[in-house]
């Protein structure tokens, strides 16, 4: 499960698009589906019983990405037990983006 963080209008759909250019942004449909993985938007959720209304379980196990996420790490970790857990945080410095990654334990 990879999050992406960062402000509104940061990148978070065009730095996917740069490994996957057919993805559209879930930011009102919430949950896109693609064979390879699935691509979560929580930006609109109120909270976690939201999220099993997406029916994340029927898509089985594949990779996740998901956007705003971070409130929402005990659902993942309790859904998904066996991932592992990484966080891209986009942040700006003047004009430039900056991308941290880390794993999360």
């Amino acid at each position: 499960v990879c999050f992406l963080e960062g402000p509104l209008g940061s990148g978070k759909t065009s730095l996917l698009k740069v490994f996957y250019p057919f993805i559209e942004s879930p930011s009102y449909d919430i949950c896109h589906s693609y064979e390879q993985f699935l691509h979560l938007d929580l930006y609109r959720l109120k909270n976690s019983s939201e999220l099993f209304s997406l029916g994340i379980e029927e898509y089985g196990q594949r990779n996740i990405f998901v956007e705003w996420g971070l409130l929402y790490i005990d659902f993942f970790k309790d859904y998904y037990p066996n991932y592992k857990y990484y966080v891209i945080e986009i942040s700006f410095f003047e004009e430039q983006r900056i991308y941290t990654v880390f794993q999360m334990l």
